[in-house]
Order: C-alpha cells, then sequence, then structure tokens
C-alpha cells in the first residue's frame, strides 16, 4: 500500500520534502492571518497562490489513488489475459473439417490408431496412414474374413475367417493362433476383439453379452466378464466395443444406444436412443474417445459423427454431415495430433478430420471451464510449432495462476523470459503477467 501511495505522490510531482514545505506556508499563512486584522497582506499573495497548486495536485493525486486501490485483485486479473492465440499448425477454422482421403482396394473393416492410422481391409491387408495424409505401409497378413482387430505397441491381434479364428502378430510376426468357437461355444458370432487391462483382450459376441477374455502373449484363456443387462430379455445387436478409463462401452445397434459398464461388468448408464433429432441414433456403427474423456458416435443411417460430452449430462453436438451416397461405420480419434478418422465401407475410404479443438479451448476458457482447457491445450502443444507452443506455456501459466500454483506459473514465465523472446506481443503479455503473479505470490498485491 505504502510503494502505491509513492507512486502516485511521485504522479503528481510530490515528495516527502515537498510535503513539509506546504505544510510550512500552511502555517506561515495561519500565522499572518491572526496578525492582521485587514485584508492579506501582499506579501501572502504568492505562498497562497503556490500553496493552490499544490492543493490541487494532492487532490488530483488521492483520486489516481482512490481508483488504483479501489481495483481489487480479481479484476486486475480478468485484465491481464484474453483467448487469442494464433491457430495451430493442424488447425482450421472449422470445428470438423475434412483434409484428406484414402481409397483402398478392397472395404474397410475396422480401424485403430497407434502412431498412425491403421486400417484393416477385407482382403486381409493392413494399411498404415499418416496423420498428415501419406500412406505409409501396406502389410498383408494373408488371412480371410476379417471381421476386427486391436493394436496395442507392437502387439496386433486380428479377428478373422468370420470370427471363427483369433490370430496374435508382434512384430508381424504370428505368435498364436486360436479355434475361438472351440474354445467358447456358448458364443454365436465373434465379432470384436479389443485390448483391455495390461496384456489381456476380450473377444465380445455380436448377438449376445457373452465373451472370453485371452492373453495377448499366447492367447490362452483366462476367463469371461459378466455384463450385467439393465434389461434381461432385451436382444442385443453389439456392433462396437470401447474399453475407457476403467469402463466398458457397447453399442447397442438394434436399440441406438449406447450403454456403459464398470470394469467388472456391472450396468451404469444408457446413452442417447432411437430418432433423427440431435442426441439421437439411428443405426451406430462405432465410437471412440478424445484426451478429454468426450465420446464421437458414427451415426450409420443418420449419415453423420456425433460428439457427446461425457461428464455433462444428455449434451451432444452434430459434428459433421454426410452425403447421402456414403455412411460412416466405424471412428478413431487421435487426441494428440487432434485428427479423427472414419471408415465408410460402401466406398472402400477413410476420410481424415481436422478437429479445431483451439476453438473448443476457448469456449472452455471463457466458461472458466479451466481443466477442461488445460487439457485441450495440452493437447495442442503436441502439434504446435515454437511460437504456438510459447504461447500454450503462457495460457497454462495462467490457468496455474487461477488455481494459486503461483510456483509452478513463475517457473513456466521465467524459462519463456530466458528464451530471448522477440519484443512482439506474447513478449509483453508474458513480462506483464510474470509481474503480477510476482507481486501477487510476495503478498504485494
Amino acid at each position: 500500500m505504502e510503494k502505491i501511495k509513492k507512486t502516485a505522490l511521485s504522479f503528481c510531482g510530490l515528495t516527502a520534502e515537498s510535503i513539509q514545505i506546504i505544510n510550512a506556508k500552511r502555517w506561515i499563512l495561519r500565522s499572518s492571518r491572526r496578525m492582521t486584522t485587514g485584508s492579506q497582506s501582499t506579501c501572502t499573495q504568492p505562498i497562497l497562490k503556490q500553496n493552490g497548486i499544490a492543493i490541487f495536485k494532492l487532490i488530483v493525486c488521492l483520486i489516481v489513488f482512490l481508483l488504483f486501490a479501489s481495483n481489487s485483485v480479481d479484476a486486475i486479473e480478468e485484465k491481464v489475459i484474453e483467448f487469442d492465440m494464433p491457430k495451430c499448425s493442424l488447425m482450421n477454422s472449422n470445428f470438423f473439417n475434412q483434409i484428406r482421403t484414402f481409397t483402398f482396394e478392397a472395404s474397410p473393416v475396422a480401424i485403430r490408431f497407434n502412431n498412425s492410422f491403421m486400417v484393416l481391409t477385407q482382403n486381409g491387408k493392413m494399411n498404415k496412414c499418416s496423420v498428415d495424409g501419406n500412406l505409409l505401409e501396406i502389410k498383408d497378413f494373408h488371412i480371410d474374413s476379417p471381421v476386427s482387430f486391436d493394436s496395442k505397441k507392437n502387439t496386433i491381434v486380428i479377428l478373422h475367417n468370420n470370427g471363427r479364428t483369433l490370430s496374435g502378430f508382434k512384430d508381424s510376426k504370428n505368435i498364436f493362433k486360436i479355434e475361438i468357437l472351440d474354445q467358447l461355444p456358448y458364443l454365436i458370432k465373434p465379432h470384436r476383439v479389443i485390448f483391455i487391462d495390461g496384456n489381456n483382450i476380450l473377444v465380445m459376441d455380436k448377438f449376445s453379452c457373452n465373451n472370453g477374455v485371452f492373453s495377448s502373449d499366447n492367447g490362452k484363456f483366462r476367463g469371461v466378464i459378466l455384463f450385467q443387462k439393465p434389461v434381461e430379455s432385451a436382444k442385443y445387436i453389439i456392433e462396437d466395443i470401447k474399453y475407457y478409463d476403467k469402463h466398458f462401452y457397447l453399442v447397442i445397434q438394434n436399440q441406438d444406444r449406447i450403454l456403459k459398464f464398470d470394469r467388472n461388468g456391472k450396468y451404469k448408464r444408457s446413452i442417447a436412443g432411437s430418432g433423427f433429432d440431435n442426441g439421437r441414433l439411428n443405426y451406430p456403427s462405432g465410437i471412440d474417445f478424445d484426451i478429454c474423456g468426450n465420446l464421437y458416435i458414427a451415426d450409420y443411417w443418420n449419415n453423420r459423427i456425433i460428439k457427446f460430452f461425457i461428464n455433462k449430462k444428455n449434451l451432444f453436438h452434430v459434428l459433421k454431415e454426410f452425403d447421402k451416397s456414403i455412411y460412416p461405420a466405424s471412428i478413431v480419434i487421435d487426441s494428440n495430433s487432434l485428427i479423427g478418422g472414419a471408415i465408410f465401407p460402401w466406398n472402400n475410404k477413410l476420410i481424415l478430420f481436422d478437429m479445431d479443438q483451439l476453438k473448443e479451448a476457448k469456449n472452455s476458457f471463457e466458461k472458466k471451464d479451466y481443466e477442461n482447457t488445460a487439457l485441450l491445450l495440452k493437447a495442442l502443444h503436441e502439434v504446435g510449432n515454437d511460437k504456438q507452443k510459447d504461447w500454450i506455456t503462457y495460457y497454462l501459466s495462467y490457468l496455474d495462476f487461477q488455481q494459486k500454483n503461483f510456483k509452478t506459473a513463475l517457473e513456466n514465465l521465467r524459462k519463456l523470459l530466458n528464451k530471448g523472446l522477440q519484443r512482439d506481443r506474447l513478449f509483453y503479455k508474458i513480462y506483464r503477467l510474470f509481474n503480477i503473479i510476482r507481486l501477487k505470490n510476495t503478498g504485494k498485491l
């Protein structure tokens, strides 16, 4: 507070010595009034004039001080930052923008992401496509009638021969091959295979909740997961299944909904329902999640991809609607590059999409949803250039400031200042924020 006073007095040209002089002149003036009975003598006129100027300066000083002091720290913080970061190199203005299309020799049956987009086609070939739109590799696994696959690190498991055979490959070498129906005769039609905890894989039936858990190392049977049906008599057609955040999500195609279960198979909730309106599904065929845990759904007969905000009850957003000639059968999201891919079996195509999560980060920031903003910005940090990464570090430091993590915020901002940044708009933003956090941290603000 004393520093603010001194700053304000200095602004008005007043020092401690000048204030003492003013007080002395006041004493002289009062003394002269007592000694004279008539009008003021001419010798006091210069003193009165100078005293009046000093009083005027003092009043201006007090006004400046009161205005400055009346601003709360919160008001200062709100003026510090606006979300005006330049777009990242992979970002476009549209929220879900088509950027590249691949056409394959045969119909695609499944898609996954493991450092690249991996598409398994009906002829048994694995096509690897990069996020920047290049076809990297085509690997022939010499299998018949594949229906599903999954990948983790350097291991690939493929369900083929119309679901009757499960094969495992490590570094492209076959490590096991088992006949599913010999070990699981209660399955009607094995339809999906996914990695779950550790090196375990789950084979899911299409027409029931029956399943089997196997080792991805040698194909050894390990048990089953008993899924609890919300309605015991209901008939299921399970088109897809995902394991995310220790929960299973089953796409029940004939009921146009997604069912959520915990890792032990206990029923948790139902998502969506039949219809054509926003938030309704018509023959859903594939799902995936982004870095924030939001659910993306390939809504087959509605010809669109829907985003479901998993932490916000019943909130949907239609991301992309397609022409009537193509239908999305499955979708996968790469959170690091912010690119999504959808396969279209009728047209033998893979279409990559650029998701502008910068726009979503800005919306979250303006709503003061700082947790979601931080997640999105950390994902953007992976794909931005050096300058954009500096902007993201600046915003993340501000989020730390809001969470009162002053030490982390100051450390990150100090690193930016020590880089010798060009003295542009970002530099002065960083410098200003650094000083405000420093004063706040030391209790001087």
